[in-house]
């Protein structure tokens, strides 16, 4: 019996939902050792979506340990993957996961394409220092910008 155009259209939406459904440690290779790991992150997932925090330097990491504000998650506290230490917790009630990248965009890159496969994040938040030629502006105050640009990818020229 052949299929209608109908079902035929909703094939790739059921597909799409299936894959959505399944569960994000499929993004862990299947090696030896794995297993404990995946249970770790099954386990921090099923604790509810979180904000992924990433920041560079370990000065960072000790000024938000010492605030009080993060509280780590008293069943499990962090999930040590892939030479990273990913720290599970809250900020004032909000869900948190949280790891140092190191310096370099590739360090970042790799931790940030790690919380979005692997965990259930909402989103991506980068927490740490920049510098700013706008005098206005304070130690410790915080910036919001309109728009962003990744200026590693431009060619630079001399105006000529």
């Amino acid at each position: 019996m052949p299929a209608t155009a109908m079902e035929l259209s909703s094939l790739p939406l059921v597909l799409l939902l299936c894959l959505m459904a399944g569960s994000s440690t499929a993004a862990l290779p299947a090696l030896p050792g794995m297993d404990r790991v995946r249970q770790q992150v099954d386990r921090a997932n099923r604790h509810g979506p979180s904000i992924g925090l990433v920041m560079s330097y370990v000065a960072e990491d000790t000024a938000l340990q010492a605030s009080g504000y993060f509280r780590p998650w008293h069943v499990q506290p962090f999930i040590d993957l892939y030479g990273r230490r990913f720290h599970i917790g809250s900020i004032r009630g909000v869900n948190v996961i949280y790891a140092l990248t190191g310096q370099r965009r590739l360090n970042a890159a790799v931790t940030v394409q790690t919380l979005v496969d692997v965990f259930t994040v909402s989103g991506i938040v980068h927490y740490g220092t920049a510098g700013s030629s706008n005098d206005s502006m304070s130690f410790g105050d915080v910036s919001v910008p309109k728009l962003v640009a990744y200026t590693g990818a431009w060619t630079w020229k001399v105006p000529s």
